[in-house]
């Protein structure tokens, strides 16, 4: 736990360096006190990457500001997460610091999407001393803020949870469970490429991740 806090700490102040708040510290009040449906269900749109790959933040950057431009393809259209789409099959949830998400060992049966907060993926004190002498405590493998993901690879490869993720302060968080997930599948087919995507990078970026750590 002490060398968890102290990466937390390390990681804080390289973002206040750099002019940038910790985002557990500038999510807006609307994240924090539930802010309107609409809004909620944009926020998720906004952080799955879009049909072309892009994210959102990048294609308004460089949009045109014609209106008719902007409009969306058919095919674009299909894609977008609606409040009803994202009712139907993203479940919102709040979690207050130091709320479990899942434990390790648990039945996989879904995926988390953060939107505002931060969640910590841990191998649990048990586990991981239970890996030999000279390890101890409870060992941190991922720290997930906005977009980010947890559960990702597990959703995909996994029966049960390898780890255990715990909220570090008051999140929002977007639940997809894979029954729905196939729903979403057979019915909105655009929609869960855009969903399947974001799981991919997040895999991806994990094994960056641990390659790095590795060398």
């Amino acid at each position: 736990d002490s060398l968890d806090k102290a990466l937390e700490w390390c990681e804080d102040e390289l973002l206040v360096s750099e002019g940038v708040l910790p985002l557990s510290e500038s999510a807006p009040a609307m994240a924090v006190l539930g802010g309107s449906e609409d809004q909620r269900w944009q926020l998720l749109d906004d952080l799955l990457p879009q049909p072309d790959g892009s994210r959102r933040k990048d294609r308004d950057e460089g949009a045109p500001i014609n209106g008719e431009a902007q409009q969306k393809s058919g095919g674009e259209a299909d894609a977008v997460l609606t409040r009803a789409l994202g009712e139907l099959y993203v479940t919102h949830l709040f979690k207050q610091e130091g709320d479990t998400l899942y434990r390790a060992g648990a039945l996989v049966n879904g995926v988390y999407f953060i939107g505002y907060g931060k969640v910590d993926v841990f191998m649990p004190t048990k586990i991981h001393e239970g890996l030999g002498p000279g390890f101890r405590g409870r060992k941190r493998i991922t720290r997930a803020c906005q977009g980010g993901l947890v559960g990702a690879s597990e959703m995909i490869l996994h029966k049960r949870h390898q780890f255990t993720a715990q909220a570090r302060a008051a999140s929002s968080i977007f639940f997809l469970n894979k029954a729905k997930y196939a729903r979403m599948q057979r019915a909105h087919p655009a929609l869960a490429a855009r969903f399947q995507q974001a799981m991919l990078q997040s895999m991806a970026i994990g094994v960056l991740e641990s390659n790095m750590a590795d060398d």
